[in-house]
């Protein structure tokens, strides 16, 4: 076979990994390197084998590998979300260890990650695992939360006896906070108590993201003509806490049932989510009917007067009636067939 020609190796190399096209051709990594040139190649996310392999052998290090494989350091990011591996880590190593033995009664968890090239989290777990006290109290303390939150040490300390942050107690006076207690707690829609969630880590800033999907505030429930406020005794045990910029939060999947009920007296076209205010009109006219739309489909007969003497389901509320009960009294009945076909017809 002849000897390839350094056109042949860069076409083959936009299309093929640096392993694959070295074995292709028979050639070294040095031989490659000065086919290609300064050439960007694209790298084939196909093969996870290749990518973990790859990811070990630069010992994680995302923007060396990104330079490698000709990317953007966010392409291997995520890549590596994707297949679902954002905590693949480095070893920890001896040195490792006895740095953070050295400094941890010194420097924060988050001065050592940066030293380390580790996340502030990891530190403490690390620290954890290794039996390290810190400073005067065992784990997480709450100058090291406040640097991870970008937040202040007074602002913990009014989440821990205000708003249910759980703590440790300790005998000689001071405060320790377990991670994974303090990430439920977050995760439980008090991420949106941070005001600069932009600053904080992608964890966190991915966390924060969720939660605007799974809780829904006072404020953003007025953009769609629901006053929260006139519905305080209907929806208090459903709330999750009150937070700044969005007055009381609630879980969406809580008050989903009740707020369906209320669609009628809403926008037609609300912001900023109107995706989900869709699957409440949705839900709206699957499960629920209104007088008026009832009173039309039997030509103008007054339904609150002769039906509900003939057996008509009250209304659930003033004006709405069950959908589904309606239909069940009309086949029970036999009466009003026009309106039976309308109501299954979903009309």
């Amino acid at each position: 076979m002849s000897e390839p020609t350094a056109q042949q190796i860069r076409e083959y190399a936009r299309q093929h990994t640096q392993q694959q096209t070295r074995q292709h051709f028979g050639i070294t990594r040095k031989q490659l390197l000065q086919a290609i040139g300064d050439i960007t190649l694209r790298k084939p996310w196909h093969d996870p084998d290749v990518f973990i392999a790859d990811l070990r052998k630069f010992k994680n290090n995302v923007p060396l590998l990104a330079k490698y494989y000709g990317v953007s350091e966010s392409s291997v990011y995520g890549r590596k979300r994707r297949m679902r591996m954002p905590n693949l880590r480095k070893a920890w190593g001896k040195k490792h260890d006895a740095y953070i033995v050295m400094h941890i009664h010194t420097k924060s968890a988050a001065e050592i990650g940066k030293h380390l090239k580790r996340t502030a989290r990891a530190v403490y777990e690390r620290a954890k695992n290794l039996g390290i006290t810190y400073k005067s109290a065992m784990g997480y303390t709450n100058t090291m939360l406040a640097s991870d939150l970008q937040t202040s040490t007074s602002q913990i300390s009014t989440w821990t006896e205000k708003n249910g942050l759980p703590y440790e107690q300790h005998s000689s006076g001071h405060r320790s906070y377990d991670v994974e207690a303090v990430y439920q707690w977050l995760e439980a829609g008090n991420i949106l108590r941070l005001g600069n969630i932009e600053h904080c880590s992608e964890d966190y800033q991915a966390l924060h993201a969720q939660a605007m999907q799974d809780y829904v505030g006072a404020l953003e429930l007025e953009t769609y003509g629901f006053i929260a406020t006139a519905h305080t005794q209907a929806l208090k045990q459903f709330v999750v806490g009150r937070m700044w910029g969005f007055g009381n939060v609630y879980k969406r999947s809580d008050i989903y049932d009740y707020l369906t009920l209320w669609v009628p007296s809403m926008k037609v076209k609300p912001l900023p989510d109107e995706t989900w205010f869709a699957g409440l009109i949705a839900a709206f006219h699957s499960q629920y009917i209104k007088t008026s739309e009832l009173a039309a489909m039997i030509y103008r007969e007054t339904v609150a007067g002769g039906l509900y003497r003939q057996g008509l389901p009250r209304p659930v509320k003033p004006g709405i009636h069950s959908r589904a009960e309606v239909i069940a009294w009309l086949q029970a009945s036999g009466k009003h067939p026009k309106m039976l076909e309308g109501l299954t017809n979903g009309k």
